[in-house]
């Protein structure tokens, strides 16, 4: 059981030291025109302009930005300017609504552990 618990850490250390897979672009979801970009997390920006249109931009934290990332908690804050700004370190995160991202990784995380539990070395 040990040794499963520790190749699944391995794995998941292994993931946090490449680059992420973001979705790049702005208002671009609809229409599946987003370009990609890699980093160490990805963003989501959504704002309203004066005419009451809501705008989404996404693209990810650069690579060399590294220490800005990991100052940014998972999940969404308000800024002043009364955006939406979002963040997350899965590959493709930026693209879906980030408590439902934040849900299917929680539930991941869970049967993980339910089929360690279950089945011990």
């Amino acid at each position: 059981m040990r040794l499963r618990v520790l190749l699944l850490l391995c794995a998941n250390l292994a993931n946090l030291s490449g680059a992420l897979k973001c979705l790049e672009g702005q208002d671009c979801i609809e229409d599946a025109s987003c370009g990609g970009c890699e980093g160490v997390a990805c963003t989501r920006m959504e704002s309203t302009d004066p005419e009451d249109n809501s705008r989404v931009a996404l693209t990810c934290i650069p690579t060399d930005a590294r220490f800005v990332a990991f100052d940014r908690p998972e999940g969404c804050v308000h800024t002043t300017n009364h955006k939406l700004l979002c963040t997350c370190f899965d590959d493709y995160c930026n693209g879906a609504v980030m408590a439902r991202s934040s849900i299917l990784q929680s539930i991941s995380f869970l049967l993980i552990g339910i089929v360690i539990i279950l089945f011990p070395l």
